[in-house]
This record gives C-alpha cells, structure tokens and sequence, in this order.
C-alpha cells in the first residue's frame, strides 16, 4: 500500500494509509456499519461511511480489524467534524479510548495509538 504524510495546519501530521473501519451509526443502534479510514495521526483519525446518524460533539464507537483471524480493537471518540452528502459521509474522529484486547502484533497505526494512551496513563 502507498503511504502519503499529509502536510497542514494541526498539531500531528496525518498518514493515508487506507483500512476498514466498523461504526455504531447512531447512540441506539447495535449493529455496526462498514466504513473506510481515510487518514489518521496520533490523535485520531477520518472515515468516509453510510448513514451515520450522530452529530458532532457525539461520542461514537468504532472497532477495527487488523487480520481476519485478530481479535478486534475498540475504540471510543468524540466526532470533531462531520460533511454529509446525502447518505454519504466523512467523520472526523478524536481518539479517547483505545481497547487492543489480547491483539498482540497490532501494526501501524495501532501501536502508535496505544504507545500515546500508555503514556497518558
């Protein structure tokens, strides 16, 4: 995959490096949603996704999947910013909780989150 450090005006650096992402689509719902990040950093990170029915200031939970045979990791954020355009959406993310599970080998951008929230605590 082709990795592209997107340069502006935050505090982090952004990478686009594209992988899934599950969302709860809204406070009632149950099921997740499939959606596709589009850049992350140390903070958080952007998806595009279908009906997301959550205004900004919201929590949302979010799980992603490294490997098919991983264990899922969680992770819990506040929507910063969100375009809708129709059904369709981006969503920006900022990151307050990151569960791993027993996921071991996690990856980038993974270990970068859990490394921030280790240091956190």
């Amino acid at each position: 995959k082709e990795v592209w450090i997107l340069d502006d005006r935050r505090k982090n650096k952004r990478f686009r490096i594209p992988f899934g992402v599950e969302v709860i689509p809204s406070p009632n719902a149950t099921n997740y949603v499939s959606g596709e990040v589009r850049d992350f950093s140390p903070d958080g990170f952007s998806f595009d996704a279908k009906n997301i029915d959550i205004g900004t200031d919201n929590d949302i939970r979010t799980r992603f999947q490294i490997h098919p045979e991983s264990d899922y990791i969680y992770v819990l954020g506040k929507i910063v910013w969100k375009i809708q355009y129709g059904v369709e959406c981006q969503v920006g993310v900022e990151i307050k909780e990151i569960d791993t599970g027993d996921n071991v080998n996690l990856g980038f951008p993974f270990e970068m989150w859990k490394d921030k929230f280790r240091l956190q605590t």
